[in-house]
């Protein structure tokens, strides 16, 4: 009986440590919300344990609380485990000029909210027609990506429209053309093995679609998208690997050596945006100027002598 005693004890003190734990983890979640300026997409942003987002456009689910990270080849990992960040907000609403665009102005209004850290940052871009993020690193010297992890998790096994990589170039899983066809499947049936390119195509029902998108890519790899294996609703990031040593197969350069990580670069700057396109009529993608919006200003002072017109290209020719 004693022994039995002993350990029911135990038993019930291993709950109650579980349960402080968890309750530990808990209580340091923050949640943070940010509206668009028309006030029918809200983003909510928990920050603990992990950074995850997650987008309400009216009554719809757009995007249910998705992880983001970023991991260093020191082994950190920008996102996890996070404490107390400084949350800012801020309004802008502004316009530039795009003399080669189908605007000659594009309008930029959203509401921001930046969750800052110690060394680095993670900022949020609500529009009227999508939400967007970014991480921001303020270190010095060089900093090495070991990987990042974007998830854009759905409530429902949607239909979506899917640009699979299907023409690799040498047999190499990242040399592509980028001249994918869509196919049309349910997320839960999407190729466990296969890639897919940028934008892809969520149909959410009732007239609504969201499409993903990675924007303002330099010095950074571009990101392609495949099929969460454990719950078949949502997709993840995957990047290529930064190429060490390759080949000219034609026009074609062919990695032949890959270093571990998917990025060295400067430790101070902002990386690329991972965002979500939300319309409720198909016109609405075609008008949509969100790659416009999240790009970086143009380095061009004087852009007098670029003259739009008609071109010859050799390779179509």
């Amino acid at each position: 009986m004693k022994n039995i005693s002993k350990n029911v004890i135990g038993l019930l003190w291993a709950i109650v440590l579980i349960g402080f734990s968890s309750s530990i983890y808990a209580q340091s979640d923050k949640t943070y919300t940010a509206k668009s300026p028309n006030g029918k997409i809200v983003l909510t942003v928990t920050a603990g344990k992990d950074i995850k987002w997650q987008v309400n456009h009216e009554n719809t689910q757009v995007i249910t609380p998705s992880t983001i990270s970023m991991t260093l080849s020191t082994g950190e990992m920008l996102g996890k485990n996070v404490k107390s960040p400084k949350a800012e907000t801020s309004s802008v609403n502004t316009s530039f000029a795009t003399p080669f665009y189908k605007r000659s102005k594009v309008i930029d209004q959203y509401n921001q909210l930046a969750l800052k850290f110690k060394d680095y940052g993670v900022e949020f871009r609500v529009y009227n027609d999508g939400v967007a993020y970014r991480f921001v690193t303020s270190r010095k010297g060089e900093i090495t990506i070991k990987n990042e992890e974007a998830n854009f998790n759905f409530a429902g096994d949607y239909k979506a429209f899917v640009p699979y990589i299907n023409d690799m170039r040498q047999g190499e899983r990242y040399s592509y053309s980028f001249e994918s066809f869509y196919d049309e499947v349910k997320l839960s049936e999407m190729r466990p093995d296969s890639m897919s390119i940028t934008p892809l195509l969520v149909d959410l029902g009732n007239g609504k679609k969201v499409a993903i998108l990675d924007m303002d890519l330099e010095d950074y790899a571009g990101m392609f998208l495949v099929i969460n294996k454990q719950t078949k609703r949502g997709l993840q990031s995957e990047f290529a690997h930064y190429p060490l040593e390759g080949r000219m197969a034609g026009i074609n350069f062919i990695a032949t050596k890959r270093a571990d990580y998917i990025a060295k670069t400067k430790g101070t700057r902002t990386f690329p945006w991972r965002a979500v396109v939300i319309s409720e009529k198909d016109i609405d993608l075609a008008n949509t100027d969100m790659a416009q919006k999240l790009a970086s200003p143009s380095r061009i002072s004087d852009v007098s002598w670029i003259k739009p017109g008609k071109v010859s290209w050799d390779w179509w020719t």
